[in-house]
């Protein structure tokens, strides 16, 4: 009998230690998948983290390009006011030797 009992116990033992070399095994799984997955997603993120430094490049590029655009802009509009104020002194000058011209005729 107590060779029998031993001999169970013994079994129930081996079973034992299966079961937890199994349950080890898919823990094992399981970890490595969680590793997987953070891994690629630290990946990830750093691919974003690239992106987000190009896409602030772009942007300040654009700031300054955009910058440049509204002194020109502002450029023009001086050149512009400074070309409509001699179109009006001429018109002047031309009115004023109009009227020079018709006083020396009568």
């Amino acid at each position: 009998d107590a060779s029998k009992a031993l001999f169970s116990s013994s079994e129930n033992a081996t079973s034992l230690i299966h079961e937890e070399k199994v349950l080890s095994g898919e823990l094992q799984a399981q970890f490595n998948s969680i590793s997987e997955t953070s891994e690629k997603t630290f990946i990830r993120a750093t691919e974003i983290g690239g992106i987000v430094d190009q896409q602030t490049s772009s942007f300040n590029q654009i700031v300054i390009t955009l910058k440049q655009i509204s002194s020109g802009i502002e450029s023009f509009t001086v050149s512009t006011k400074t070309i409509s104020d001699t179109a009006n002194k001429m018109k002047e000058i031309a009115s004023r030797l109009s009227n020079i011209e018709q006083e020396k005729a009568e």
